[in-house]
């Protein structure tokens, strides 16, 4: 864990002083937050639409990763089959999507057991050095379901502040399925009632939404599985109205994950190897 820790350190420094002496960088705004479009939501909306919200950005992202109209850009191919590539929006539609995909022998069912909401506190710091903290603030039943509203906290990243998230999951039970395909993640949503800004910290957005797909087994009979990821990442604060600031510089999120997103998902494969 270490090791990667420190790659990811020195990808971000190297790729800070690239930024700040003139390197070229994706086209997108880095002033922009997320679009976060149905997740922006106010403290009176129900539980019902906060359900809702959520399931309609899923399907969003769902449509967006595995679409053959989605033009998806190869940020890099390893040999051990990871792929990361990204889709950019636009300069005016936000934050650029990255997406991870790998395969891993093991089953879907769990995967998703592992990286799930529910057990954040120990596959987060897996796939992320800076990763701090995660506490559920609100938690309600809708149905055979629950929604929750979480507070992230992440470190300092070299002289880069330390960032604050308020999100919104949903956890359905049982498991909810797309054509066999199993999902769980988070978005980014504006509830000021409910998890105001933390001092101290620059609020961030990032959207983190995850599909569990099963493969045939392979040839020695063992379950195989297809993982994809679908993140947004926007740390600066810069577009609310009550924002801070916080600037970080989007090229440099966009190629440091190009980089540690490899190291991140075999990461993931060892633990999961070694997990009962």
């Amino acid at each position: 864990m270490k090791s990667f820790q420190w790659s990811t350190l020195a990808c971000l420094f190297a790729f800070t002083n690239a930024f700040i002496t003139g390197a070229s960088t994706i086209s997108t705004d880095a002033s922009s937050a997320i679009k976060k479009g149905r997740g922006v939501v106010s403290d009176e909306l129900s539980k019902e639409e906060l359900y809702r919200s959520f399931k309609a950005t899923v399907e969003d992202y769902q449509n967006k990763a595995f679409s053959k109209l989605s033009k998806w850009k190869t940020l890099r191919q390893t040999s051990d089959g990871i792929e990361i590539s990204i889709l950019d929006p636009g300069k005016k539609n936000g934050a650029p999507y990255i997406r991870f995909k790998a395969e891993i022998p093991t089953s879907a069912d769990k995967v998703y057991k592992f990286t799930g909401f529910s057990n954040w506190e120990q596959f987060m710091p897996i796939i992320n050095p800076f990763y701090n903290s995660m506490k559920v603030v609100k938690e309600w039943p809708v149905g055979k379901a629950k929604v929750f509203l979480a507070r992230k906290l992440s470190k300092r990243i070299l002289y880069y502040g330390k960032r604050d998230f308020s999100l919104l999951s949903v956890v359905d039970t049982p498991p909810s399925r797309d054509d066999g395909i199993l999902v769980s993640g988070t978005i980014s949503v504006d509830t000021p009632g409910h998890i105001p800004r933390q001092k101290g910290f620059t609020r961030a957005h990032q959207d983190m939404v995850c599909f569990y797909k099963p493969l045939d087994k392979s040839r020695n009979g063992q379950d195989q599985m297809e993982l994809t990821i679908i993140l947004r990442t926007d740390l600066n604060d810069s577009v609310e109205e009550e924002g801070t600031g916080g600037y970080f510089p989007m090229g440099i999120v966009v190629k440091t994950l190009g980089i540690t997103g490899p190291q991140a998902m075999r990461s993931l494969r060892r633990v999961l190897k070694k997990s009962p």
